[in-house]
């Protein structure tokens, strides 16, 4: 688990992930929502920044999340929050 600013990431032995508070569709969550990945990616590991965060996979993919990128702390090549999971492809 990791947390920083207003964002908490955990992960768990089976490879799911889960992120708080979260907005999706317009709707703020202040229980754990689970990520929406593949069955095909595991998550391993969770780091958190402040209002920002990142996944890591088994496989060794690296996706971010946050509603702070405003420093483009995401590594998605733009500057805008992300409330989905998304690939950080200079990783891969």
């Amino acid at each position: 688990m990791a947390t920083g600013g207003n964002l908490t990431l955990a992960c768990t032995e089976n490879g799911d992930s889960y992120g708080w508070p979260f907005t999706k569709g317009g709707q703020k969550y202040s229980i754990p929502i689970r990520m929406p990945f593949s069955e095909r990616i595991k998550i391993v590991r969770v780091s958190c920044g402040h209002n920002f965060g990142f996944f890591i996979s088994l496989q060794g993919l690296v996706y971010s999340v946050g509603k702070d990128n405003q420093d483009g702390q995401l590594g998605l090549g733009h500057r805008y929050p992300n409330d989905i999971p998304e690939l950080v492809s200079c990783f891969k």
